[in-house]
């Protein structure tokens, strides 16, 4: 291919816009120029690239090559979709090449390509397009949302698990409660009876204790320090009722001790 001029190129391409501009109607406008390019063999221009980048929308109309073939045997070719819509040989001096695609709507067209063949001094190439009311370059697309209609419901079942959900912590039974009452009425001494109380909190994860059931839990113990050790370990198990809080409280013998024991009922 012959070196071209970078002045002589830039003039051409300058030219070429006024020709490509007097080639497409009032109400259209080009989209997605570009200048000075040489090809040597085979090419291929992915104009669509250009029209998604600059988020467009409306009739594609027609494409505009400008260009020339250094032995007057280049070709190109508009391909839309994987389909040729025409094809142009190339001439030796430059030259405005119209495709007309026929006002289909972009971008329900997915793919716009130009397929250069030969040696080729490309000078400008472009898309023209409406809105199909006459307003030039198309319009941007609504920001709105699109409204789409239902779906019809399909009538298969759906493979997915059902989840169930999962079940809250339950009261203790009074089966549950006797067990662990006979383990303590067996332990002699209150730090044995602790060793059972944590045991039974660590294996209770989805129980709640009542307050009648924390009373008869803390009368087990012989000194207030080990009810209060009792009552810190079941604290996060037990419902509270401020109306049975003082039956709790009597199991303490000294006045300093329900007032501590008071305090860890209330707390969260």
């Amino acid at each position: 291919m012959r070196k071209v001029n970078g002045l002589a190129m830039g003039m051409a391409a300058f030219l070429a816009m006024g020709l490509a501009a007097n080639s497409v109607k009032a109400e259209e406008r080009l989209l997605s120029s570009n200048f000075s390019r040489e090809f040597r063999g085979e090419q291929v221009i992915d104009l669509g690239y250009e029209l998604r980048f600059s988020g467009m929308r409306g009739l594609l109309n027609s494409v505009i090559v400008i260009a020339s073939s250094d032995a007057g045997r280049g070709h190109v070719e508009l391909v839309i979709d994987g389909r040729t819509i025409d094809r142009r040989i190339l001439g030796r001096t430059l030259e405005s090449i119209q495709f007309n695609v026929g006002r289909e709507l972009y971008p329900q067209i997915r793919d716009v390509r130009l397929h250069f063949k030969g040696n080729v001094n490309l000078a400008f190439f472009a898309a023209a397009l409406d809105d199909g009311f006459g307003n030039g370059g198309g319009h941007r697309p609504d920001p709105r949302p699109v409204p789409r209609p239902n779906p019809r419901p399909d009538p298969r079942p759906d493979p997915r698990p059902v989840p169930h959900p999962v079940p809250g912590p339950q009261m203790l039974s009074q089966a549950e409660f006797d067990g662990f009452m006979r383990e303590l009425q067996i332990r002699a001494f209150d730090s044995d009876k602790q060793l059972i109380v944590n045991q039974y909190v660590n294996f209770w994860s989805n129980r709640l204790m009542s307050m009648h059931q924390l009373g008869a839990t803390l009368g087990q113990f012989r000194f207030d320090d080990g009810r209060l050790g009792a009552l810190r370990s079941l604290r996060r198990i037990v419902v509270v009722d401020t109306v049975l809080m003082n039956t709790v409280l009597s199991k303490f013998d000294f006045d300093s001790n329900r007032e501590q024991a008071r305090r860890i009922l209330l707390s969260r």
